[in-house]
């Protein structure tokens, strides 16, 4: 139930592009505070942040699981791919996006990253739907 609704806060994210939003209220208080100039100091505590707080819930998540982990070793890889992802165009550093907006005949590693995660997800769910109801069947 979390990863569904971590994932339509995920999409509901990406239709209204509030990232976008924060780091423009972001960059205007740097400016009007002086204190943009360093900005790279203050993009690294936030990802140092982020990092640790990606890496506190999917332990908790992990820790909650331990007893059926196996269960949910297949979503769990799909929410760590997004995680990463999400983490790394946090980032927002130039090489960074440089990388991101990289690609070969026309694919983009951001969509190869984001879409990998949310498709290993999908494939998950269907293979539980689908097992799900062969035992109901049975």
């Amino acid at each position: 139930m979390l990863l569904a609704v971590f994932l339509f806060l995920l999409g509901v994210n990406k239709q209204l592009d509030i990232q976008s939003l924060f780091t423009e209220i972001g960059k205007a208080v740097a400016k009007k505070q002086g204190w943009y100039d360093n900005r790279r100091y203050f993009q690294l505590v936030f990802i140092i942040m982020f990092c640790v707080l990606s890496l506190t819930s999917m332990t908790f998540i992990g820790w909650m699981l331990r007893k059926e982990w196996r269960k949910f070793f297949f979503p769990l890889t799909g929410l760590l791919l997004l995680v990463s992802f999400i983490v790394i165009r946090a980032a927002s550093f130039h090489h960074v996006d440089w990388f991101l907006k990289s690609g070969l005949f026309g694919v983009r590693m951001n969509w190869v990253l984001e879409l990998s995660g949310i498709g290993w997800v999908m494939s998950s769910a269907v293979y539980w739907l689908k097992k799900i109801g062969k035992e109901r069947t049975a």
